[in-house]
């Protein structure tokens, strides 16, 4: 698995984290996943169909995907399409909701307190991190 500098680059902010902040969480979301629930219209099932592989003598098998698949070339700008929308009608549908309180940390969120010193000049931390990479 090739992460190039990026690996390198996360494990140093971790390690520099300032721990006034508490632990450090790390989620990984992959995108690829999310391509396996876009269904697929049933006339379109069959332009997707791959033959798959067959030892001499035996019948042929043809895949039928039912949801739309990693790697065809059109599956980015539809996956892209299905997200956009999806946002569009929850942005839509919030806007029509009553308007709701703040969060009760909005206001700090927003506003953080000024550190006394800073984050670089502060010694690192010994504390243990987890780092799960899922393939």
């Amino acid at each position: 698995m090739q992460f190039g500098r990026a690996l390198h680059r996360i494990l140093q902010r971790i390690l520099h984290a300032n721990p006034i902040h508490g632990p450090v969480y790390i989620s990984k979301i992959d995108i690829a996943d999310g391509f396996y629930r876009i269904q697929l219209a049933p006339y379109a099932v069959p332009h997707l169909a791959v033959l798959l592989p067959q030892h001499p003598n035996e019948e042929a098998m043809i895949a039928f995907p039912l949801v739309l698949p990693m790697g065809w070339v059109n599956s980015p700008p539809y996956f892209s399409a299905v997200t956009e929308t999806g946002a569009d009608l929850m942005n839509q549908r919030l806007k029509q909701r009553p308007q709701e309180p703040p969060h009760r940390l909005e206001e700090l969120a927003l506003n953080p307190p000024a550190l006394e010193k800073p984050a670089s000049s502060l010694p690192p931390t010994t504390h243990r991190v987890d780092i799960y990479i899922y393939i």
